[in-house]
């Protein structure tokens, strides 16, 4: 999820169990811009080139944020690691 996704989905979650959701490290975990106008362009390109570098997509540099984990810190009422 990237941009307005994001925003949906923490106000969704603050609705409904709080806004401490809004202090979660979102950042570490997803990309609050929205993607550029040229990303098919983009997308394109990189699978065309694909057997050249050997993939379509380059890592990603955020870190992963699971359901699991989402369930438990709204259980738990604030954010903690895993």
């Amino acid at each position: 999820m990237s941009g307005d996704d994001v925003e949906e989905f923490a106000s969704t979650l603050a609705a409904e169990f709080g806004d401490h959701i809004w202090q979660w490290p979102w950042l570490r975990f997803v990309n609050l811009n929205e993607p550029h106008l040229f990303t098919g362009l983009w997308f394109i390109w990189r699978l065309l080139t694909w057997p050249i570098r050997g993939r379509v997509y380059d890592p990603s540099p955020f870190e992963r944020l699971e359901l699991g984990h989402i369930a438990a810190v709204i259980e738990n009422g604030q954010w903690f690691e895993r």
